[in-house]
């Protein structure tokens, strides 16, 4: 079969006939809409590579990233190759280059449009402020020191690590105090042994008495029926996003060096899951 005079012919003239009207891509671009465009780093000379609206820019790796794609190299192909990608991306195609750099100088863009998202859900009235709850998980870093870190010198760190950790939660809860907001925190692992662990096997596995008086406070509060029940809440809340964010977007290191760095592709993460999440809810009203 002869294709030669259909080619012109293989995508539509308006994308938006290939792209249904629930798709992310429409949430994603009105998202980003509400950005203030002086909170983009660009090229103000307009020479040198190409240049690129930055809200698409920003549309475009916040699609991506909900959808699974975090390197800019497979970015770039997904411009040519996904039409939900090539949609948000207007049927530009940035090279890899271009979307790395521009991900690494507007990480404040991207916690502008963290926060137009969230005031986006409250309109939407999706958001409800009650209690927060915050965990930890881990992620692979693009590189370690860690992995070259002697067992002696691991052990000062720990330990200086820990006192840091003491002085800033008396801090918080100082904070919090003064803000009328009550904070529940372990207190401790209740004795179990953590896979990643830099003591011996044997070391450590006794549960410790606290010593500082916020964490014998906090100790009080847990034990109380009322304080159990309300740190049950992670199970439903914080925790099920970890488990999204790894196991439903595939996301497990990350990309860009440096803490500030890392702190900035996270919120792109968070975004990106923020999103897919608003819209499902948005879909499940409209229906």
């Amino acid at each position: 079969m002869d294709y030669g005079r259909d080619q012109a012919f293989l995508l539509p003239p308006d994308l938006r006939d290939w792209v249904p009207e629930d798709d992310l891509a429409h949430f994603v671009i009105e998202a980003v809409e509400r950005v203030d465009l002086g909170a983009f780093k660009v090229n103000r000379r307009g020479s040198g590579s190409a240049q690129y609206h930055p809200r698409m820019m920003l549309a475009l790796l916040i699609y991506c990233y909900a959808n699974g794609i975090f390197s800019s190299r497979r970015i770039e192909r997904a411009t040519r190759r996904d039409l939900g990608v090539r949609f948000v991306a207007a049927n530009n195609h940035p090279d890899y280059d271009t979307i790395a750099t521009f991900r690494r100088e507007n990480l404040a863009a991207v916690a502008e449009s963290f926060l137009q998202v969230l005031l986006l859900a409250k309109e939407l009235k999706l958001v409800k402020v009650g209690v927060v709850s915050v965990d930890g998980s881990k992620f692979d870093a693009d590189a370690s020191k860690h992995r070259s870190v002697r067992y002696d010198r691991a052990g000062e760190l720990i330990e200086q690590l820990r006192l840091e950790i003491a002085t800033l939660m008396e801090r918080a809860e100082a904070s919090l105090e003064a803000s009328g907001i009550e904070a529940l925190v372990a207190t401790s692992a209740e004795g179990r042994r953590r896979r990643h662990d830099f003591r011996p096997a044997g070391a450590g596995t006794a549960a410790k008495e606290a010593k500082a008086d916020w964490l014998r406070d906090m100790a009080t509060k847990l034990d109380s029926e009322e304080g159990r029940a309300l740190y049950r809440l992670r199970r439903q809340t914080v925790e099920p996003v970890f488990g999204v964010i790894k196991a439903v977007l595939g996301f497990t290191g990350f990309s860009l060096r440096g803490l500030d760095k890392v702190a900035g592709e996270w919120t792109l993460v968070a975004l990106a899951c923020n999103c897919k999440r608003l819209h499902k809810l948005t879909l499940s009203m409209a229906s």
